[in-house]
């Protein structure tokens, strides 16, 4: 029996190993919210081991979610749509609230330029009446880095290279990643100008600016591919590009750039596919952790090559993984539990388990559309201040919810994570 002046316990005594454990099963998005509850909380749920270890748990428990961007052209609002990997056809209504500014904008106005660790990074062209359509102008560009889950948006200060308005026919890449090493958030921003690189500048969101490099893109390199399906985040620190090499552009090379760093280096295809006549659509993508290239031939033949030792050459080894595939297919990329992502124009966005042989079509068509899908797990991550917008919903709090009526909720909420499924996941979101 407890002594009489034992305290009673409750989720404020709560040893913070125990409070993190609790907390931890929890998507990102209530957690949010739950900062607002008491400084303690906050103080927990804002420590950065604390948000490392939740955005492991959600990435390797397959938390995944599929935004998908359809590009129906001029004078078409932009729109975007939720799906859960596991479930791709049960489209998320409300999950995910654009960002005022992008709801304004026609759908070929926007770019995304990468999605890594629950923070998505894009761009859009802002009101100009000269130029009212052409993004790649760049000249009055905004790019901004996203997270859903807190409802913040960052806008990056302007970067220094600059097309020329009116003359410069300039060609603009950009390519979001993260490095592990120095634990931060860089978009790299490459340029070329009649088939010559220009000095290529690099964005640290540690840092909030932008850099010049005096390493520039490989010279002998013409021109990359840069209408990645699927936004991922490269792959162990480094962002990739596939490129063409020489003034007919028939041999093909992939160049990575190490984030830490900030060089770049290249990597041959197997051979069977270094010559561009051989293969009519390749794709980059990361399966199981490594590097891969999904490559579809003439004869409509599918094939996924794997790079099991990275940077070596001879280490390609192609799985026949998509055999049971068959007809025009144009290969997306992986998702986080290695399904196939792929588009068809009869059957739209598909999902295939290679695994369980098992197909997932997500009822979207293709016909006369574009799509791009950006793979999203929610976060805690952030690096900025916290946005006004945020700190309004904390004065809301403070000044009219019983604090104590909270804490009681939320007491419940993480009684029953003990249990935790992806059934009350769903329903947690929609809290």
């Amino acid at each position: 029996m407890a002594s009489p002046h034992q305290q009673p316990t409750t989720i404020e005594n709560l040893p913070g190993e125990l409070l993190s454990e609790i907390l931890i099963r929890i998507p990102a998005k209530p957690l949010a919210r739950m900062r607002c509850v008491s400084k303690p909380w906050n103080a927990v749920l804002s420590k950065p081991s604390f948000i490392k270890s939740h955005l492991h748990r959600s990435m390797h428990d397959d938390d995944e979610i599929l935004l998908v961007l359809a590009d129906g052209g001029l004078c078409v609002p932009f729109s975007m749509t939720a799906h859960f990997s596991q479930s791709p056809r049960l489209e998320l209504t409300n999950f995910i609230k654009l960002p005022v500014m992008l709801s304004q904008y026609e759908s070929e106005t926007v770019q995304f330029l990468g999605s890594v660790n629950g923070l998505i990074c894009f761009c859009y062209q802002s009101d100009n009446d000269d130029f009212p359509y052409h993004i790649t102008l760049y000249t009055d560009l905004v790019i901004q880095i996203w997270n859903p889950s807190l409802s913040t948006v960052l806008t990056l200060p302007p970067f220094q290279l600059l097309p020329n308005r009116y003359f410069d026919f300039t060609n603009v890449y950009f390519r979001f990643g993260y490095d592990p090493k120095t634990d931060d958030y860089k978009l790299v921003k490459l340029m070329s100008r009649s088939q010559e690189w220009l000095q290529v500048e690099v964005y640290s969101l540690r840092k909030d600016s932008w850099g010049l490099l005096t390493q520039r893109f490989p010279s002998h390199v013409i021109e990359i591919d840069n209408e990645d399906s699927v936004s991922v985040d490269g792959y162990d620190g480094r962002l990739h590009w596939l490129g063409s090499i020489g003034k007919e552009k028939k041999l093909r090379t992939i160049v990575a750039f190490d984030l830490g760093m900030e060089t770049f280096s290249e990597t041959s295809l197997p051979h069977s596919l270094i010559d561009h006549n051989v293969s009519w659509l390749d794709t980059l993508g990361v399966i199981a952790g490594k590097l891969c290239l999904l490559s579809c031939t003439e004869n409509l033949k599918c094939e996924v090559w794997v790079m099991n030792e990275y940077g070596v050459a001879e280490s390609w080894v192609k799985h026949d993984l998509l055999s049971e595939l068959s007809g025009v297919i144009y290969p997306y990329g992986f998702t986080l539990s290695n399904k196939f992502l792929y588009v068809t124009f009869a059957d739209g966005i598909g999902m295939y388990d290679q695994i369980s042989a098992d197909t997932k079509i997500m009822g979207m068509t293709s016909l006369h559309r574009t799509y791009k899908i950006v793979r999203y797990v929610e976060s805690l991550v952030w690096m900025a201040p916290i946005r006004s917008s945020i700190l309004k919903t904390v004065n809301r709090v403070r000044a009219g919810v019983d604090l104590q009526a909270w804490l009681t909720l939320t007491l419940i909420v993480c009684e029953v994570t003990w249990g935790f499924n992806n059934t009350y996941r769903k329903k947690m979101v929609q809290i």
